[in-house]
This record gives C-alpha cells, structure tokens and sequence, in this order.
C-alpha cells in the first residue's frame, strides 16, 4: 500500500480498537473476577491500535518527505478483519453481562476458546505489524532508530491495565486464582475536602493550624516543618490543605491553600517552585478572595491581580488530560450527587468542600483520595473516595461508608453513573 492509503485506511483501524477495547472494559467491569484471556484481549488490542499508528506516523514521514515510491507490505484486510470479529465477539459478551449480574463458570465456557482463537489472531497481526514497520523504515532511508525506541518504550507503558484501586481479581478459565501483577497507584494527592476542626485528634489539629498559620503569615521555614511533619506523623501530604475551622466559622472559610498565600505573601520565585514541586495544585481556587474583586482564584490570578509578571510562566498549569468543558462539570456534577446522596443524613455534609475535577486535569497520573474522618462515623478504617479520570469518564472507589471495610465501585460518565465490579484502567 502506498503512504497516502496507508493514513487513511488506520484512522478507522485505531477508531475501531478504541471502540473494542470499550466494549471489552465494560464486560469486565461487570465480572466479579476478571478472565485473563480478556485482560489479554484488552491489552493486545491496545497494542495493535499503537502500532498502527505508528504505521501511519511513518507513512506521513514519507509523504512530507516524498519518498511515494515506498509501498507498505502490509496486509489490513486482515487485520480490519480480525478487529471486526472481536467487536461482534465483544459486543456478544456485553450484551450477555448486561442482561446478567453475575458471570458464571458455566456462562462463560461458551465464549472461552472464541477468546483464545481472537487473542492468538490478533498477537499474530501485532508480530505482522511490527515487520513491516521494521522493514518499510530500512527500506525508506528514514534514521527511525530513536522513534522504535520510544515505541516500543510506549508499547510497554501505555498498553498497561492499572489496577487502580487495588480492585481487580483475576481467574483463569476454571476460575482459579491466577497471580497478575498489574501496577497500582503511587502515592497520590489528597483532596481537603473535610473542613471542620472535629473527628481528628488534638495534635493533628495543632499541626495543621501550624501550617495554617505559617502560610498566612508568610513563615516559609515554619511551613516546611510543618510540611515534613504532616508527611512523616500522618502520612499527608498538607501542601494543597487549608484552615479547618468550627462549624460556626465554617461558612467564612477562605480556602486558600499556601500556593495562594505564597503568591500573596510575595514568596520567592524558588519558594513557589519548592511548594509546585511538593506537589501544589496550579488550578485550585480560593472560594472566597475579599483582598480582591473576585472570588474563586488560583495563585496566577492572584499573581495577574498584584502584577507578579515573573511568576506567570510557574503559575500556569500543564494540562495532561484536556476535557470539554461542559463534560468535566457532567461527569462533576454527577460525583457531586453521588457524594451527596452518601452524606445526606450527616450533620457535617453542609461543610464539605467538594471535589473540582478540574485539578485532575493537570496532574500525570489524573488520581485523588478524598478523605472523611473515621471518628465521624465512630470507625477506625479507611473512608472517603478514590477518584480517577480515565478518558471521558471518572472512575470512583467509595470506602468504608456502608460499613467496615465495604467498597463500591463507579464509572461515571458525562450522562450516567454506572456501579461495577471492578475499574480497568491503562496507565497514562
């Protein structure tokens, strides 16, 4: 095939894998205990879909470069095939689940060896792909030493299925426990949605009230004390938190983080990098900002209101995960209800700061925990919310709130919110 065909031909390819892997992911999204063959399936599809667009990335490197007389010895037909045939597959299994609330041993031999037959036939059509990248570069002169480096660093990394929120069990076809080791969250940052001075003990309080007060009066060293001690006695990272107050100072709550009071106290261009280094959130809002005409400010807005030109470039968020915004305050407002709807009956619900997604969006590894404290609901185990954006959709772990050690997952989109089993996720 030709280069400009070639372009063609895999944007509907890569549109095809992407609408596979979706069918796939909510069939095992629905399993109790994800089948292997499937989180092969999965995974493989992903990197085929890399692949070819490296083939295509390629086949405009010839173009530009004029090179048409090099052909592509690559056959799609077969593989538009194949993907075709694990869509019908897929959309078999989906159906099947949906109709169904639990997958049975039983259920599933029906489908097992189908599965096997498409994973090998698609492994085939990776090993073709690769071939032919390989030997259509030599072939064009094109030095792409570096770029099958990086893809096949890329191959590696972003066909990964994550186990988020440590929820996936995996079983072989006799549904016997099998041993996967699929990478987990780091440490990831905390969201201070909780407000109040009550359900945490004295010397918590006095900390955080430390570092409350070490920001507010611009005490930079008495704030990385504070910093490390939140680190090392508790476990938290306190560089995003701000004041927790009584329930009746509670409505007067600034929310000013020390990123906000940095900028305001005229901190150092590095002490302002040694805080977004720590992990400052660029895109969090005060909720109140009497010193200026607007409320709701991030620390650049502060910086633009007090003409802090040397700190705009630091100030202004990297964006990794760029959502519509209308989508982003859907999917947002639907967390919201769902958080709402859990606290209703709790006399602290009216104080909480609820998550924005729109911190999500400049962080790497798009994940949140938000915390309630266990002395609230007279329990000693972990409660709150694990959040993760995953594409158009956020991806909820709700802990310890209809009981000791209970979870729940979801997988909220811009129109529904959907319960299931277990979150697949492939890591960003």
């Amino acid at each position: 095939m030709d280069p400009l065909s070639i372009t063609v031909a895999v944007v509907s390819l890569s549109k095809l894998c992407k609408t596979v892997m979706s069918t796939v992911r909510e069939v095992l999204e629905r399993m109790r205990k994800s089948k292997k063959v499937l989180l092969d399936l999965l995974d493989e599809t992903e990197r085929v879909r890399l692949l070819l667009e490296s083939v295509r990335e390629l086949a405009l490197q010839l173009q530009r470069q004029k090179k048409t007389g090099v052909l592509f010895d690559i056959h799609l037909n077969e593989c538009e095939r194949t993907i075709l045939e694990l869509q019908s597959f897929a959309t078999v299994l989906a159906v099947r689940g949906r109709s169904s609330q639990i997958w049975r041993a039983i259920t599933w031999n029906q489908y097992e060896a189908k599965a096997e037959i498409l994973l090998a036939h698609l492994r085939v059509q990776e090993e073709h792909i690769n071939s032919v990248l390989t030997l259509t570069a030599a072939k064009s002169t094109i030095n792409v030493e570096a770029q099958m480096s990086e893809l096949l660093s890329r191959l590696s990394v972003e066909s990964t299925i994550v186990d988020t929120f440590g929820s996936i069990s995996v079983v072989d076809n006799q549904d016997k426990p099998i041993q996967v080791n699929l990478p987990k969250s780091n440490e990831i940052p905390i969201w201070f949605g909780y407000t109040l001075a009550e359900g945490f003990s004295h010397d918590y309080l006095d900390a955080r009230h430390a570092l409350s007060e070490a920001a507010y009066w611009g005490d930079w060293e008495s704030l990385r004390e504070q910093w490390e001690e939140g680190k090392n006695d508790y476990g938290e990272n306190w560089i995003n938190c701000s004041r927790l107050k009584s329930p009746q100072m509670a409505p007067g709550l600034t929310l000013w983080a020390p990123i906000h009071q940095a900028v305001y106290n005229c901190a150092t261009f590095d002490e302002i990098r040694s805080m977004i280094e720590k992990g400052a959130l660029r895109t969090l809002r005060t909720r109140k900002a009497d010193e200026f005409t607007h409320d709701n400010l991030t620390a650049l807005e502060i910086a633009q209101e007090l003409g802090r030109t040397h700190l705009y470039d630091i100030l202004s968020p990297i964006i990794h995960h760029p959502l519509p915004r209308p989508v982003l305050e859907a999917i947002e407002q639907r967390f919201h209800h769902l958080i709402h709807t859990d606290l209703e009956t709790y006399s602290f619900s009216e104080y909480l700061h609820l998550p924005s997604l729109d911190v999500l969006t400049e962080l790497e590894n798009p994940e949140m925990w938000f915390p309630l404290p266990p002395l609230q609901f007279q329990m000693q185990s972990k409660i709150g919310y694990q959040f993760r954006l995953d594409g158009r959709s956020l991806l909820v772990s709700r802990r310890g709130l209809m009981g000791r050690e209970s979870v729940q997952y979801y997988r909220i989109y811009e129109n529904e919110r959907v319960e299931i089993e277990q979150a697949i996720a492939f890591k960003m």
